[in-house]
């Protein structure tokens, strides 16, 4: 529909066809194969967006796409509220001459959103995940501070942590690429009477550690920016794409896998434990947790070398996605996957967007 240049159509058709990670969680039923699916929805209904004429008017059916990509995104996965809440102004702002329907088509996504989240999951009795979920990085920082500095530390100040988690077993339990192990003896209840109590004695130790901190949050999830970092973390410990079979005896399910090519399924799953890839360089770094960030900045930065900085707006929802990950738990590869596969449409819009600059003659031309 863009014109784009035919070998660049046909590289776009080959990465998704064989592709082998995404050949893989074509099969794995987690919600992250379809959040990835309606994020990359999500991306081409802003290209739709920001390529058009500034005088372009958004039509009924390209509305209804947007309205239905982010509650979609938001729905399947927390992250992408806070990433779209970012977003959602500076698209409005850039692209003026529909602010006012673009706005109101953010914040009618938004009302459809929260009236699921807080009104139909409540009338159907799903309860909301527990909130030490988004204290990763705050919990993961102070389990630093008592595991690198604990003779530092003052009676009453080991008093306050103690509330809040079991002081004795931190230092067993604290893993640098992992805040599980921590975050699971978290009170919650105690949280949860006086928030504010444990903000204060987080920033207090902040005041004291601020080393601590830095280290905390940029070794927590260094897969994620460390472009040579091994995909699979030798303190974390997790799988490349966990493949595997989780065992349900206990509530009365059982699963098992019946593969029809089980020669091709042993190929995939050597890939997903990332044997096949090893250490090999270009190779390896193309499926590492961290390439997804670096090649979205870097078409970003092509874009502003070429003045097409408008079209940042279009890779700007992924970086803000990135964001939300690493003030995640653990780096795998299944969060980072959906900005994984929009690979080769980033590439796509920053090599190559000679075939916009009929749009761009009309935009001049109505300023």
């Amino acid at each position: 529909k863009k014109r784009f240049h035919n070998g660049i159509i046909l590289g776009n058709i080959l990465f998704f066809a064989l592709n082998p990670t995404i050949a893989i969680f074509s099969f794995i039923p987690t919600k992250d194969a379809c959040f990835a699916a309606a994020f990359l929805l999500l991306t081409i209904e802003l290209c739709e967006l920001v390529t058009h004429p500034l005088t372009y008017k958004i039509p009924a059916r390209c509305s209804l796409r947007l309205v239905l990509s982010i509650l979609l995104c938001c729905l399947f996965r927390n992250n992408a509220i806070y990433a779209l809440l970012l977003f959602a102004p500076v698209v409005t702002f850039f692209l003026y001459r529909n602010r006012r329907k673009i706005a109101v088509l953010f914040v009618f996504s938004f009302l459809c959103f929260f009236f699921i989240d807080g009104v139909l999951y409540g009338a159907f009795g799903i309860e909301k995940g527990d909130n030490r979920e988004i204290l990763s990085v705050p919990i993961q920082q102070i389990a630093n501070v008592v595991t690198m500095d604990e003779e530092s530390l003052t009676d009453e100040e080991k008093a306050q942590i103690d509330q809040y988690l079991p002081y004795d077993a931190i230092k067993e339990s604290y893993n640098p690429r992992f805040a599980d192990p921590v975050k699971q003896s978290f009170q919650t209840d105690t949280f949860n009477e006086d928030k504010a109590a444990f903000f204060r004695l987080w920033f207090h130790l902040f005041t004291r550690y601020p080393g601590n901190y830095l280290n905390a949050f940029l070794s927590l999830n260094l897969p994620y920016w460390y472009l040579d970092a091994y995909a699979i973390d030798e303190y974390a410990k997790r799988e490349y794409i966990e493949t595997f079979i989780y065992d349900y005896d206990s509530i009365g399910y059982t699963f098992e896998r019946d593969s029809k090519l089980p020669w091709l399924y042993e190929r995939y799953e050597k890939l997903a434990s990332y044997q096949r890839l090893g250490r090999k360089p270009i190779i390896a770094n193309i499926f590492s947790l961290s390439m997804p960030f670096w090649l979205t900045l870097t078409c970003c930065f092509i874009l502003f070398l070429k003045n097409r900085r408008k079209l940042c707006l279009i890779l700007l929802p992924s970086l803000l996605l990135w964001l939300t990950f690493i003030a995640g738990p653990v780096s795998n590869f299944r969060y980072i996957f959906p900005i994984h596969m929009q690979y080769t449409l980033f590439i796509s819009i920053a090599l190559q967007p000679s075939c916009l600059t009929r749009t761009e003659r009309l935009n001049e031309a109505s300023i």
